[in-house]
């Protein structure tokens, strides 16, 4: 077994937690504007093109998905 490199873990942890906080932020984005009266759909469409870039970046396809498909409608 190979052990990894304790800088190695500290870069991707720093990876993980850097993905994490640009897909709850972009999240956060969508929602607030999903919700508000009425909501501006060009500009909610350029937040679910953002997150969905942000999910595909991170690897989690199958999230990305349907971010794309609703930023394109």
């Amino acid at each position: 077994m190979i052990s990894r490199q304790p800088e190695a873990l500290f870069d991707e942890l720093n990876d993980i937690y850097s993905a994490f906080d640009q897909i709850t932020e972009r999240y956060g984005t969508v929602e607030r504007l999903r919700t508000s009266p009425p909501p501006d759909r060009a500009e909610l469409g350029r937040a679910y093109g953002e997150l969905g870039k942000v999910l595909l970046g991170a690897k989690y396809l199958d999230a990305a998905e349907p971010a794309l498909r609703n930023a394109s409608t």
